[in-house]
């Protein structure tokens, strides 16, 4: 039995999340729920989860159902890039069998002139799990702060950000992999994280946090969450809209 959806969403949201995981995603997983709609994409490696999320009130809604199927990345952008969109995009979603996880479906995307375009669901992405978030750090920066981060830890050839949470509040060290754990560069990101009875670190990948620094300069405000041996969740909050990134930690060997 087919479940049907149909919600009108504005094109800059979308837009925003296939340039967050195009260089990195082929599929996407499109969902709604009680919550309002959400997109996600892993890479391959099983190392940056990246989700988006519009909550149910900033949606044009013609039929809601809770629904759940995959698309292509690039069949999404490219309709996304049709002259034919506009500022706004209807989207009617068809899962095939709600009961089954996974099930195949299709995404019809309704532009102006009655004008019609249909992507056709995929298999799902093996390595796509969802992850609760956990952890004992919360912190605040700015986005282009972000961005200065990455830079100074690059520029001292560090190939990994170790972040440092105690009572005198979040710092991130750059160290390189290898024998030499000496700390290249040190950057202060935000004294007021949260009070810890002792220090909390893990390390992540440069490269990784360089490319999701890119998408988050333009934002005012940046959350960092983490705790040992848990993803580092980033968080930037844009209209009506969420956006969320989890990096697995990364090895120093």
């Amino acid at each position: 039995m087919n479940v049907v959806t149909e919600i009108t969403v504005a094109t800059r949201q979308l837009k925003k999340f296939v340039d967050a995981v195009a260089r990195f995603a082929s599929r996407a997983f499109v969902g709604t729920s009680d919550q309002g709609l959400h997109i996600a994409a892993i890479d391959d490696a099983r190392t940056l989860l990246t989700r988006l999320a519009v909550p149910r009130e900033a949606l044009g809604v013609v039929m809601w159902d809770n629904v759940g199927i995959w698309v292509r990345i690039k069949q999404l952008r490219a309709v996304l890039d049709l002259p034919e969109i506009n500022s706004e995009v209807t989207m009617t979603v068809l899962d095939e069998d709600p009961e089954v996880e996974n099930s195949k479906g299709e995404i019809v995307v309704n532009c102006p002139g009655n004008f019609l375009v249909l992507m056709e669901g995929t298999d799902p992405d093996p390595h796509y799990k969802e992850y609760p978030w956990r952890g004992d750090v919360e912190a605040q920066m700015w986005g282009s702060g972000l961005v200065q981060m990455v830079r100074e830890v690059r520029r001292a050839g560090a190939d990994v950000v170790r972040l440092v949470a105690s009572p005198e509040g979040l710092v991130a060290e750059g160290l390189r992999r290898g024998g030499n754990t000496d700390v290249a560069a040190r950057y202060q990101i935000d004294r007021r994280a949260r009070a810890l009875d002792k220090p909390i670190a893990s390390q992540f990948s440069v490269e990784y946090l360089a490319g999701i620094a890119k998408s988050v300069t333009r934002y005012d405000k940046v959350i960092l969450k983490y705790g040992d041996d848990w993803p580092l969740q980033i968080d930037i909050r844009g209209e009506e809209m969420e956006i969320s990134y989890l990096l697995a930690p990364a090895l120093l060997e």
